[in-house]
């Protein structure tokens, strides 16, 4: 119903991969693991099979490693100020009430977990506000937290964990990160204070 008007074929058929998958390339039968592991993935997938079957080099990967974060406070769904405001929770999110079309949204998502460096983000988060205007706070939010997974691959920590005691578990290929010999501990205190506290925290290691 959503695809009706001229030369929304096109959509459709790409809408249709993602739903269901790419099929058999030398068949009819649907696959369906592109919504299982996405299609930029399944994509990479496919291509280093067939460089592998042709006696190929494997080509660099596209996507790159992130750090894994887990912080507590932070809900990666839909924003809802009351309840959000109640659990002490930052959404961080791309809403529909800010960027209505999906694709448009899926491709910000795609966007940002490619960046490398926080001059690429600020030059994203730029384009964002002269495309569709001032951020509100979820995507705000959802920025602060790629500036994170940037700032913790540039000092090469792979896991970042927020404990309920408030002490941060930086784990990088040489073990926990310890500043003067102690577990780093962040102070209790608003969601956002914590937030920009992380980010100082990254900033100077």
């Amino acid at each position: 119903k959503k695809y009706t008007h001229l030369g929304a074929g096109f959509k459709l058929a790409l809408r249709d991969l993602e739903i269901r998958g790419s099929g058999n390339i030398l068949g009819i039968n649907q696959s369906g693991y592109i919504a299982a592991i996405g299609f930029e993935l399944y994509c990479e997938l496919l291509r280093d099979t067939v460089n592998r079957l042709k006696n190929l080099p494997p080509e660099k990967s596209s996507l790159s490693k992130q750090c894994f974060v887990n912080l507590g406070f932070i809900r990666y769904q839909s924003y809802y100020p009351e309840r959000d405001k109640e659990e002490g929770v930052l959404s961080a999110s791309i809403p529909s009430f800010y960027i209505n079309a999906e694709n448009l949204r899926l491709e910000c998502y795609r966007r940002l977990a490619r960046l490398k460096s926080e001059v690429e983000l600020e030059s994203f988060v730029d384009e964002l506000r002269d495309r569709f205007g001032r951020l509100p706070q979820p995507v705000l939010n959802l920025v602060e937290l790629t500036r994170i997974i940037i700032l913790a691959d540039e000092a090469h920590i792979h896991s970042l964990v927020l404990r309920h005691d408030y002490r941060l578990f930086l784990e990088t290929p040489r073990g926990n990160v310890k500043i003067a010999g102690r577990i780093p501990v962040l102070e209790p205190s608003s969601p956002q204070k914590m937030l920009k506290s992380l980010i100082s925290l990254l900033r100077n290691m």
